[in-house]
C-alpha cells in the first residue's frame, strides 16, 4: 500500500498522516483521554524528556522545532492503517477537544485512505482483466487462423499453437501474437 501523507499547519500545530510503525498504546502521558479511546492514542505534553524513553519521537518527526506530540491510531473496519501526528512546537497538554477533534480528521483521513487504496485496488484489477481480454482475443484469432489454415478444429490448432509455444519457451500470447500479427504459422 502506497503511504499516503497529509500535512495541516496552524501556527501552533501541525498534523501529518501516514504509515506508523510504532505502537500507538498508553494513552496520554498526561492523562487527559478517555478511558475508551487509550488503545488508539498516544500523548507527550513535553518532548524534551523522552530522548531516552521513546528515541522514534526524536528521529520520526517533521522538522523544526516540536516539542509535544499526539498520535491517534488510525483504523477503518479493522484494519490499521497508520497514525495521524499532532506537533506542537511548545511543550503543552493535549486537551480533550483537541483530541476529538483530531481523532475526527483520523476518521475522514482514515477514509480517505481506505478509499483511495480500495480505487487503486479496483484499477488494477480492471487492468489485469484488460489485459487477459487482450490475450483472450489475440489467442483465439489465432486458433481460428490455424484451423482454417489447417482445415483442423479450434482445440486442435490450440493445441497446436500450446505445444510451439513450449517447444520455443514462448508464452500462448506471444506464439499468438505472431501468428496474428507477423503471419508466423506452426508446424504439426
Amino acid at each position: 500500500m502506497a503511504v499516503r501523507t497529509l500535512a495541516l499547519r496552524t501556527s501552533v500545530i501541525v498534523a501529518t498522516v501516514g504509515r506508523s510503525d510504532h505502537t500507538v498504546s498508553a494513552g496520554c502521558a498526561d492523562g487527559v483521554m478517555p478511558e475508551q479511546d487509550r488503545s488508539t492514542v498516544r500523548c507527550i505534553a513535553n518532548i524534551g524528556g523522552t530522548a531516552t524513553m521513546r528515541p522514534s519521537f526524536h528521529t520520526d518527526r517533521p522538522t523544526g522545532r516540536r516539542a509535544a506530540t499526539a498520535s491517534i491510531l488510525l483504523e477503518r473496519e479493522g484494519v490499521r492503517l497508520g497514525a495521524l501526528h499532532l506537533w506542537s512546537a511548545e511543550p503543552r497538554p493535549w486537551r480533550p477537544a483537541d483530541l476529538d477533534i483530531a481523532h475526527r480528521l483520523g476518521t475522514v483521513a482514515a477514509t480517505h485512505i481506505d478509499f483511495a487504496t480500495r480505487l487503486w485496488q479496483q484499477e488494477q484489477l480492471v487492468c489485469q482483466l484488460s489485459y487477459a481480454l487482450e490475450a483472450r482475443i489475440i489467442v483465439e484469432q489465432a486458433k481460428g487462423i490455424i484451423a482454417n489454415d489447417r482445415q483442423i478444429d479450434v482445440e486442435k490448432a490450440y493445441e497446436l499453437i500450446r505445444r510451439h509455444a513450449r517447444r520455443h519457451n514462448a508464452t500462448v500470447r506471444a506464439v499468438s501474437n505472431a501468428i496474428v500479427h507477423a503471419g508466423m504459422r506452426v508446424a504439426r
